[in-house]
């Protein structure tokens, strides 16, 4: 992936990868999983901003207090996060499914934490959902969510889902996120 920051004029560029693994276990409906994101170049603002006119003696008149220079940044890794999960399907059947959810992340730029869900299915149609984002993260401002999600409708030869979900973000109040995707 390609990772760009900009501030005003000045700008970075950088690259990296997510790495993941799902391992469906001998335990009926436990899978695990684990990634590390943001593997990865260094970054290091360049541009327009940083150029600036230095005098390298200001109490001296008749020398060139104009000359062309680069103000110099210090370049940072991106901040590698490590992740592990474990999902058990409670209920498995062709109508009704039950998930529970749980992973932790260790990320080289934060506190440790850990995330909470639940997702029940009717019909493989039907989606809701509910979890704590960020538990035991110090300062958190984020909590509990819910959602609702239309799985898998079928539009002729054309698969359309839809997604909401509401989310507690504490100070900043509540916010909302909308989802869609379409398979051909």
């Amino acid at each position: 992936k390609v990772v760009y920051q900009s501030i005003w004029e000045a700008s970075a560029t950088g690259f990296a990868i997510d790495l993941g693994i799902l391992y469906k276990t001998p335990f009926d409906g436990v899978v695990l999983g684990m990634s590390i994101s943001n593997l990865g170049t260094k970054m290091q603002m360049q541009g327009q901003t940083l150029l600036v006119t230095y005098d390298p003696d200001p109490t001296t008149t008749g020398n060139n207090g104009k000359i062309p220079a680069n103000l110099g940044t210090d370049s940072w890794s991106l901040p590698l996060n490590f992740r592990v999960g474990l999902s058990y399907s409670l209920i498995s059947t062709d109508l009704n499914k039950l998930t529970f959810d749980v992973d932790a992340m260790h990320p080289t730029d934060n506190y440790e934490s850990i995330n909470l869900g639940v997702e029940y299915v009717f019909d493989n149609l039907v989606a809701l959902r509910a979890g704590y984002k960020s538990l035991f993260l110090p300062g958190s401002e984020e909590s509990f969510a819910l959602g609702i999600g239309l799985r898998e409708a079928h539009i002729g030869n054309v698969i359309v889902s839809l997604s909401y979900a509401y989310q507690n973000f504490g100070r900043l109040n509540y916010i909302q996120k909308f989802g869609a995707g379409i398979n051909f």
